[in-house]
């Protein structure tokens, strides 16, 4: 896995990224994503986050089902309200 830097060697973590950075299909590969974390995090405790940083996070009111994670940003479900979007410019 990519993760050979720290030794970390998992063969069911390494099949779940390369399942994942194989499929075209977003919600199968969001799946396989959240597996691989999971083994990573929660089974093998290989990753232990140190702290989490605080943030605060504003969008438009136009854009719709943006959402922050712990660590990441979810742009894969956000949307533009055009109509809203051009009545807020006006």
């Amino acid at each position: 896995s990519v993760n050979r830097g720290v030794f970390y060697d998992n063969p069911a973590y390494d099949a779940a990224l390369d399942k994942a950075r194989a499929s075209t299909d977003e919600k199968e590969r969001a799946e396989l994503y959240k597996e691989a974390d999971k083994i990573l995090t929660f089974d093998d405790y290989a990753c232990i986050p140190l702290y989490y940083p605080q943030s605060q996070f504003i969008a438009k009111s136009y854009v719709k089902n943006f959402t922050v994670g712990n660590l990441i940003y979810h742009f894969w479900n956000a949307d533009i309200d055009a109509q809203a979007a051009a009545k807020e410019q006006k």
